[in-house]
């Protein structure tokens, strides 16, 4: 049964994930670069005025590039849910109607490398949502922002049940190996 609160006791999507990113990817400079994008992002959707620091620009510039010709709104921003069958809880950048796709669609933008690991982490952003009654989300993306100001692309997830359960392969290594 989903709920809505997050228990502390739950590992995150991203938790679970971690231990198959390789190190050299996980560096603070690009947590902290992640972050204030994300922030720049959200609040541009939000519909207020974003004023970028110089290095974060061409980011910005590029998911700006992509929200103003897809999305056609956003059910929620950020919004944590919870697995009470499987023990997980996590946080995509959101869930938003787009421009040409039927029902809504999973997204969550990135600054990094692409890694293998998005995938499933959107597959499970796009169960969560399922689980907590947005069974109209079809489709999922991580979209891959660019420094240089192009219009960020997104890689959609053909087949999320496939994905998701590839996921779940993971947290059962999680589980027996990796806390």
């Amino acid at each position: 049964m989903a709920t809505k609160k997050a228990k502390t006791t739950y590992p995150s999507v991203t938790q679970i994930l971690r231990p198959f990113i390789p190190v050299e990817y996980m560096t603070d400079d690009g947590r902290n670069r992640g972050t204030r994008v994300h922030n720049y992002c959200r609040a541009y959707l939000e519909g207020r005025y974003v004023v970028p620091e110089v290095d974060d620009r061409g980011y910005f510039e590029s998911f700006k590039k992509f929200a103003d010709r897809f999305i056609d709104g956003y059910i929620y921003l950020e919004k944590r849910y919870v697995d009470d069958k499987y023990c997980f809880h996590g946080k995509a950048d959101g869930l938003f109607n787009m421009k040409g796709y039927p029902g809504t669609c999973i997204g969550d933008w990135k600054t990094g490398v692409m890694q293998k690991t998005y995938v499933g982490q959107v597959a499970a952003y796009w169960h969560l949502a399922r689980i907590n009654g947005h069974l109209d989300c079809n489709n999922a993306f991580v979209l891959s922002l660019r420094q240089n100001g192009a219009i960020a692309v997104p890689k959609f997830i053909p087949n999320l049940e496939l994905e998701f359960n590839y996921f779940l392969n993971a947290f059962a290594a999680f589980n027996r190996y990796g806390r």
